[in-house]
């Protein structure tokens, strides 16, 4: 249950998928290379149709929260489902505009994360990158650029714990 639209889960909000065996492709027996070839490209063809999902919800524009370096699967969903769903940084992405203390608001509000000194974080678009922290310290930005990247229909905010091999991605419409 990564896929946020209007913060309210509903069957409308998902997708499934289901195999009968119909198709006489060989059954998988164990997780050899190829199977997961499979589960990467199945968890990104997964994504993709989450974020046109996205799209078609709320206003058109689309906000991917991906997690990583956690220390665990639960911590990772956690945290990227929570700061996908936050309405303030929503709402301040709806408006091409995003601060260090909305995006740490929606971080913080997150009772997981106990240290931010190695933290990272950036924010992207098809309109460019900026990095808000790097190893835990924050760096200057620009408005202006921020409000160049933030002029997308698609917006992708990678926060780095940097503390395990785990991660997670949530999508929220906008």
């Amino acid at each position: 249950n990564l896929l946020d639209i209007d913060g309210v889960a509903s069957p409308n909000d998902m997708f499934c998928i289901m195999a009968n065996g119909h198709a006489g492709n060989c059954k998988i027996e164990y997780a050899d290379s190829e199977y997961k070839k499979f589960c990467y490209v199945l968890k990104e063809v997964a994504l993709e149709i989450c974020k046109k999902i996205a799209t078609e919800g709320e206003r058109g524009k689309v906000l991917t929260c991906r997690v990583l370096g956690s220390k665990s699967k639960q911590v990772a969903r956690s945290i990227s489902k929570k700061v996908a769903t936050s309405t303030e940084l929503k709402k301040a992405l709806f408006e091409n505009r995003m601060d260090k203390e909305t995006l740490f608001c929606a971080i913080t509000d997150v009772d997981i994360i106990d240290d931010f000194s190695h933290l990272n974080i950036s924010v992207k678009s098809e309109k460019g990158k900026i990095v808000f922290c790097e190893e835990g310290k924050m760096l200057l930005i620009s408005a202006m650029l921020m409000e160049k990247i933030l002029d997308a229909p698609t917006i992708e905010l990678t926060i780095d714990l940097v503390k395990g091999n785990f991660s997670s991605t949530s999508i929220s419409g906008i």
